[in-house]
């Protein structure tokens, strides 16, 4: 982040890129010594092996250190106490002219060389997470990278700290767009994550709001949308859109069960939908995220019930005897299996036998 570092930082880099490119080196940290006396603080420098003879380098020579001042191997140095990687402390003379000379060029060659390798890995580490480079082949991409998101989904603490897949956008939505598994995580767990295929009304009433869509007719992703948690099913929705006008004794229950919810100021309605064919009698529709308009024929917020449901044909009967009986039944159960009624359940039930017993 600063693009800088002390000693122990600096000479620390300097052995990690030795080692990797065969070269024996360890890092030493100790007191160097000059004009006979111990300077100040602690310092560190490179050791490498080089002809069974030990040379120090010192990558940090000429940065500004903290802990101590004059790089070592450099002229003026007398001697330098030193703490190997074995914890023992010892005094060795520094090296001085001839030899030296040669070990400084050494020196630099090899710190040359070691610059020139962290640039060739910073550059090759900027290009790599810039690209995600799968295959060539369209099809193959696509069901490597469907397959690898369905495991980063299974199991986020796993994948979410690989940056190319987890923060990549590339899971395809309706109208070509691309979101990430970080963010189709995010929208699952505040229940915004809708997929539906084109041509669906209720996923074009999403995308009107603003809405992601996730492409249910994608040929590799669409089946990983099926299995996964959380995701609101748009065209199974769509296949339950509310009659527009039922007819009838369903009729005048519904009524009766919306003036009961009004009442109770509940923010939601009963409507009849289609036979559902899952032997539920009823099941919540909340449409709030995507905010339907309202000659779409969609409430936003609604309780679906299968009128050809065999309970809600024994109500149908009873509401020809006892209208308030029936109605106080069904709210009964509907506030008991609705979780757009479990707030109010309470008030919704003394309201119904309130009507039942004909308002006393």
């Amino acid at each position: 982040e600063i693009k800088t570092g002390d000693c122990d930082v600096l000479n620390g880099l300097l052995v990690l890129v030795l080692r990797r490119v065969g070269v024996p080196a360890r890092m030493v940290a100790g007191i160097v010594g000059r004009d006979g006396r111990g300077l100040p603080g602690w310092h560190a420098w490179v050791e490498v092996v080089e002809s069974g003879r030990i040379t120090t380098l010192d990558a940090s020579a000429g940065a500004s250190r903290s802990s101590s001042t004059g790089p070592v191997g450099t002229a003026g140095v007398d001697a330098v106490e030193r703490r190997g990687t074995d914890g023992r402390i010892s005094t060795t003379k520094a090296s001085t002219g001839g030899a030296g000379d040669r070990s400084s060029w050494i020196g630099l060659i090899l710190l040359a060389a070691a610059i020139v390798l962290i640039l060739l890995l910073v550059v090759c580490g900027i290009r790599h997470s810039a690209e995600l480079r799968v295959t060539a082949d369209d099809k193959q991409r696509g069901e490597l990278l469907a397959g690898m998101a369905a495991d980063a989904i299974r199991r986020p603490d796993a994948w979410k700290d690989v940056h190319g897949i987890w923060h990549r956008s590339f899971l395809p939505c309706l109208g070509g767009g691309f979101i990430s598994l970080a963010r189709l995580v995010r929208l699952c767990r505040s229940e915004r994550a809708f997929v539906g295929s084109t041509g669906c009304e209720l996923a074009a009433e999403a995308r009107r709001c603003g809405q992601v869509v996730l492409a249910a007719d994608d040929p590799h992703f669409g089946q990983l949308y099926s299995r996964t948690a959380n995701l609101r099913d748009l065209d199974e929705l769509a296949r339950h859109k509310p009659v527009a006008r039922p007819k009838g004794i369903s009729a005048s229950l519904l009524r009766e069960l919306d003036r009961v919810l009004r009442s109770c100021r509940v923010g939601a309605v009963c409507r009849a939908v289609p036979a559902g064919g899952s032997g539920k009698a009823s099941w919540d529709v909340d449409l709030r995220p995507i905010r339907p308009r309202r000659k779409s024929g969609w409430p936003r917020r609604f309780v679906a019930v299968d009128t050809a449901h065999a309970w809600w044909r024994m109500l149908e009967d009873l509401f020809r005897e006892a209208p308030g009986t029936a109605v106080a039944v069904a709210m009964d159960r509907l506030a008991s299996e609705s979780r757009l009624l479990w707030h109010k359940a309470a008030s919704l039930r003394r309201a119904a036998a309130r009507q039942a017993l004909g308002g006393r």
